[in-house]
């Protein structure tokens, strides 16, 4: 990852480059993704899809961060437009990064008292968004289950049967749930790192607008 900390007024330009959303270049095993942060600032994520350790074996010194970005560049972007350069070369900051993720159908047999929730269950790469959200509805549903579990624990005092009830009650529907995020996840990556990912991108984004319009219509009118 190759942060700009701030967009001070020699950065004007990335700003006006990023626009309002994402910039975003997708390319056969690289891709590149600015935007702007909650901190006022641009963060520039420079991916590259290679071997475990890659980051330690790449030959590339890390802590001279100049010479880094220079190597990256005339080594994985040499071809690329001027400007995409310049977005990787304007950061104040490079912290190399490696990506790890989950089998997207993973599962494993209920254990009496114990459950795994957020990363632990369903780690995945962060293109879509979807680690933290559903990090927070495994711990919202899995206190939801130990609620509703409570009427059963006053009649029975059982502390146990209630807790591995309530695991169980939570387990099955996070990991249908799960699925479908990762599935998604899977798909925007493989999008993201391939040739024509710009226009398998902006076809999926026609999609799923043309979805939400036939969500949106109201059909009650057809109905006798």
């Amino acid at each position: 990852m190759l942060k700009a900390k701030k967009a001070r007024s020699d950065k004007s330009w990335l700003s006006n480059f990023i626009g309002t959303g994402t910039m975003v270049m997708p390319d056969k095993d690289r891709a590149i993704f600015s935007q702007h942060d909650e901190e006022g600032g641009i963060r520039t994520y420079v991916g590259l899809r290679r071997p475990e350790e890659w980051v330690e074996g790449s030959g590339i010194e890390w802590e001279d961060e100049e010479l880094a970005r220079r190597v990256l560049i005339n080594r994985y972007f040499s071809d690329c437009h001027g400007d995409i350069k310049r977005a990787i070369e304007s950061s104040d900051e490079l912290i190399p990064i490696s990506l790890y993720r989950l089998p997207k159908r993973m599962k494993w047999t209920h254990r009496p008292g114990v459950t795994l929730l957020g990363d632990a269950a369903h780690l995945m790469n962060p293109l879509t968004g979807g680690g933290v959200t559903l990090a927070i509805c495994d711990a919202f549903e899995l206190a939801e289950a130990l609620v509703k579990k409570t009427e059963a624990f006053r009649a029975t005092g059982d502390l146990s049967k209630m807790i591995n009830g309530a695991i169980k009650a939570h387990e099955g529907p996070m990991f249908e749930r799960v699925k479908l995020e990762m599935e998604k996840s899977e798909r925007d990556l493989n999008t993201f790192f391939s040739w024509d990912g710009a226009d398998r991108a902006k076809n999926q984004l026609e999609i799923d607008q043309m979805i939400k319009d036939l969500g949106d219509l109201d059909f009650s009118g057809l109905v006798d």
